[in-house]
């Protein structure tokens, strides 16, 4: 039986990256909003599509991110990651990584028409500080990009 195996290699500080990542989606997921917080730096950025409106929004600093994510978190939003990929794979500059999602479902979801949720459109772009490593940008919307790349879709 022939199986496709994909090497791969990461350095410490990404593997660290990876792990703050995934301790802040499961935080998400299970609406802890204090854990989430921790995962984030205090100057932390998120976009992320406000489908009622079919727009991008964006959050600044800690105060407005800390007010998005209670929302969320209230909405029962959940991400259920597909892929994460190393998107400066020569190590230039600060790491940035993109998680796709195979699913993405909240109570505004269901009210829309979509009660198994979405596949969203955009993968996010996620930043990291170095000291601490904290996500610094967390792009989930396409802010002064396509709108319709908000339209919940199937």
């Amino acid at each position: 039986m022939a199986t496709n195996h994909e090497t791969f290699v990461l350095t410490g500080e990404q593997a660290l990256e990876i792990s703050v990542l995934v301790d802040f989606i499961q935080a998400y997921n299970s609406g802890l909003l204090e854990e989430a917080l921790v995962m984030l730096s205090e100057d932390v950025v998120v976009s992320d599509c406000d489908y009622p409106e079919v727009q991008a929004v964006e959050f600044l600093g800690k105060v407005e991110v800390e007010e998005w994510l209670r929302k969320r978190l209230e909405d029962q939003d959940r991400l259920v990651v597909s892929r994460i990929s190393n998107e400066n794979p020569d190590q230039s500059g600060r790491h940035t990584i993109a998680v796709g999602y195979a699913r993405r479902s909240s109570k505004t979801l269901d009210r829309l028409g979509f009660a198994e949720g979405i596949e969203p459109a955009l993968a996010s772009k996620v930043v990291f500080s170095a000291e601490p490593v904290r996500i610094q940008r967390f792009a989930n919307g396409p802010i002064g990009g396509d709108r319709a790349l908000c339209l919940p879709a199937r």
